[in-house]
């Protein structure tokens, strides 16, 4: 048995939600966090799932950047408004293959900088919009803001 399919416990799509479970902001988190229990991932994750593998910031679940994540928010047929966008992302009916399971939960808060409003961020130019910005700016924990998978439960 060769020691790549000896480690490999869980197929990719089960390490990849529990990886993205405890939301690491970068492989270097993800090398540097020691787990001792039964949910034990490989450090070369990439080497372990290589036919499946699309990259540390999809296997970890990492948001997108602000420019990645208004052209994939842009691309969500039907999603024009806040209330749209937050409806989809509690929903978790995004499936972790999609680059759209790598938006923020609140990205109003996690693109802070560069937000210019749920419009611009949604809707492209030529499209029009009756929403507006659908609310004012709510304080929310950070981990909770930042991180789709917040309530990842591990059983």
């Amino acid at each position: 048995m060769s020691s790549k399919s000896s480690r490999r416990i869980y197929t990719f799509q089960e390490a990849r939600k529990i990886a993205r479970g405890h939301c690491f902001d970068s492989k270097e988190e993800f090398l540097e966090y020691s787990c001792p229990g039964s949910y034990r991932l490989p450090k070369d994750a990439d080497k372990v799932w290589a036919d499946e593998w699309r990259g540390w910031d999809d296997f970890l679940g990492i948001t997108l950047s602000f420019e990645e994540g208004r052209e994939v928010a842009r691309s969500l047929n039907g999603i024009n408004t806040k209330d749209e966008y937050m409806s989809l992302i509690q929903s978790k009916t995004i499936q972790d293959d999609d680059s759209a399971s790598r938006l923020p939960y609140r990205p109003d808060l996690k693109y802070k900088a560069e937000w210019l409003g749920w419009d611009d961020f949604l809707i492209s130019l030529g499209s029009t919009s009756t929403a507006g910005e659908g609310g004012g700016k709510e304080q929310v924990d950070n981990d909770e803001a930042f991180c789709l998978n917040a309530d990842t439960k591990l059983v």
